[in-house]
């Protein structure tokens, strides 16, 4: 299981050596010790600009024209072709996450820095959800997933009710570049290789667990889960904070693998981006 990052310092570079370097040793050493099944975290907005939904088989931006975000995707790529050496192996793409301990709370690097502002499109991720797609990876087929909640949100609708749940300065808006975002799609149904290991588990008694495809549903942890719903709600889950944001009442079932992912836009920042937010920002790479 590699969910390992070095974002800690905001160090994009690091960060995308551990994706080259210590994926190459992490699989290298799994392999030589016989392990047949790498699970390994990636990111949800590596994808091709574009305005339809993007899903697992959209290619990712590995000729983007930014140096950064191409830096951050051809990492992103080496990672997730390294893991695809495994005789088993899910590459887990996560939505932008949020909640306790990630940049998306209350004293988080987001409260104090820039908020995006504009239509683009962020595709977010509660971390419990995280949590629980990695452990349902364990039986599910090769393949990259999109671990997205199923409401992928423009910053003009998500940063403005973010900031009020925070206490964070309000975004300020400003001319928009052109958008190339990304909503939730499910793609075709994957028909699964043929597996030379032992015997795959039995099926689970939660069907949400067994995916014949990718656009199965977790089952959810919270039932109203959802960054539009949490952000609702006041965020009280995720942050602490208190209150209700009529803003943004309505909408958003959680859900987990198969949902088409927010595309990185045109123009993108210093390393990466999700539909047009820069990681400067807050977006993580």
């Amino acid at each position: 299981m590699h969910q390992l990052t070095d974002l800690g310092a905001r160090d994009f570079a690091a960060n995308s050596r551990i994706r080259r370097e210590g994926t190459r040793n992490l699989v290298d050493a799994a392999l030589a010790a016989g392990v047949r099944r790498v699970v390994s975290q990636s990111i949800a907005w590596a994808y091709e600009p574009g305005l339809a939904p993007a899903d697992e088989g959209t290619p990712l931006d590995v000729h983007a024209a930014d140096e950064g975000r191409r830096t951050t995707v051809e990492a992103v790529a080496t990672l997730e072709a390294i893991t695809a050496e495994a005789p088993e192996w899910v590459v887990l793409r996560y939505g932008m996450l949020y909640g306790p301990g990630t940049w998306y709370t209350t004293g988080g690097l987001m409260a104090s820095s820039q908020l995006p502002y504009g239509p683009d499109v962020t595709s977010f991720l509660h971390v419990a959800d995280a949590a629980e797609a990695a452990v349902a990876a364990l039986t599910w087929p090769s393949g990259p997933v999109n671990i997205v909640d199923d409401e992928p949100l423009p910053a003009s609708t998500w940063a403005p009710a973010f900031a009020r749940a925070v206490g964070a300065p309000p975004p300020t808006p400003s001319t928009p570049t052109p958008t190339r975002t990304r909503g939730p799609a499910a793609p075709p149904t994957p028909t699964p290789a043929p597996s030379a290991g032992p015997p795959p588990t039995p099926p689970s008694s939660n069907p949400s667990l067994n995916p014949p495809s990718r656009v199965e549903r977790l089952p959810p942890s919270s039932p109203s889960r959802g960054f539009r719903r949490d952000l609702a709600a006041g965020f009280h889950d995720p942050v602490g904070a208190k209150g209700s944001d009529p803003a943004l009442r309505g909408g958003g079932e959680r859900t987990g693998p198969g949902r088409g992912a927010a595309r990185g836009g045109a123009g993108a920042g210093a390393s990466s981006r999700t539909g047009g937010q820069r990681p400067g920002a807050g977006a993580g790479a």
